[in-house]
């Protein structure tokens, strides 16, 4: 089951809050790494809502993929996103400059579109973030979480009441290792009964 509900960023359709979603996707990706080069912003987009690059370090050298970003939340009704929803995007790409495309969605990509994007022989990368990746993204860090408290905090707080942390008892891990096998007795792994043996001529008995 989903932890996380979309459908606290309010539709993009009216309202002070219908760039939500938009704003919410350029935090993710500065959140894994990618550098924003295009804000979002109001008004005739030529079909980019981000421009975001991702830097990428190889043996051979460095390379950078610039995406062009799309969002589209239709979480309120449930919808996925269609490839009426993406026209031209081969166009779109090469228009900004870009060299990937990236679609974050709150629902996921319909057949027909997740066909378009996964076509042999595209003469760019494709991307897909659906609302299963995205929360995965988000719970899978601190940070991650931080995010998510800004944009979801109802479904964070319950997430977090139904995903207790653990009691951390001692600032740093504390390990008792066994004298004849050297395994550390404290540690999840380690199975049997722990003794103490104590001398019964010991003074301090």
């Amino acid at each position: 089951m989903a932890a996380i509900d979309f459908t606290e960023i309010p539709p993009p359709t009216f309202g002070s809050a219908r760039d939500e979603w938009e704003l919410f996707i350029r935090d993710l990706l500065e959140l894994l790494g990618f550098r924003i080069e295009v804000d979002p912003d109001r008004g005739t987009d030529g079909g980019r809502d981000i421009v975001a690059i991702e830097v990428r370090n190889g043996i051979a050298g460095t390379t950078e993929i610039r995406w062009l970003v799309s969002c589209k939340h239709n979480a309120h009704s449930g919808e996925s996103v269609k490839p009426s929803d993406e026209p031209d995007i081969y166009d779109r790409v090469k228009t900004h400059g870009c060299n990937g495309f990236l679609g974050a969605y709150s629902t996921l990509p319909s057949s027909g579109l997740a066909g378009k994007l996964n076509a042999p022989n595209l003469e760019f990368e494709t991307l897909a973030y659906d609302r299963a990746r995205i929360e995965g993204f988000l719970l899978s860090s601190p940070k991650g979480v931080e995010l998510a408290r800004r944009y979801f905090p109802n479904s964070i707080r319950q997430w977090e009441v139904e995903n207790p942390e653990p009691a951390r008892l001692f600032r740093d891990s504390v390990e008792l290792k066994c004298e004849a096998c050297g395994n550390d007795l404290l540690s999840q792994g380690s199975t049997g009964l722990l003794q103490v043996v104590r001398s019964r001529t010991s003074p301090d008995c």
